[in-house]
């Protein structure tokens, strides 16, 4: 009877927590996917290293992803989109962000 009380008491409170995140969650301007496939133009340097370090994530969203990403089962519901969650706080995007940079910083002029 106990051990009942206290899982429904679990459920109810991850789900709050989920429908919590789910309105709070930042959304990203590209995916670690989108930027894969990111294509640098030398003729627009400047503009491209301005708008690449715009996205880069801030310290909040780095904490709201972290929470966000450690929910359990948060994945299935897909909170916050999940992914770009998961690509934030383990520094993913900030990888893939820095790789474009660095293309950006060879070219030419």
């Amino acid at each position: 009877m106990q051990s009942n009380i206290v899982s429904g008491l679990f459920v109810i409170i991850v789900i709050l927590l989920m429908a919590g995140c789910s309105t709070t969650a930042p959304t990203y301007s590209m995916g670690v996917e989108q930027l894969n496939h990111y294509q640098v133009d030398c003729s627009k340097k400047a503009e491209q290293i301005k708008y690449i370090q715009s996205m880069r994530p801030t310290n909040p969203q780095r904490n709201i992803a972290a929470v966000i990403s450690s929910i359990p089962f948060a994945w299935m519901l897909d909170v916050g989109n999940y992914s770009d969650q998961r690509h934030v706080a383990s520094g993913k995007k900030d990888w893939m962000l820095n790789q474009i940079l660095m293309e950006l910083n060879r070219c030419p002029y």
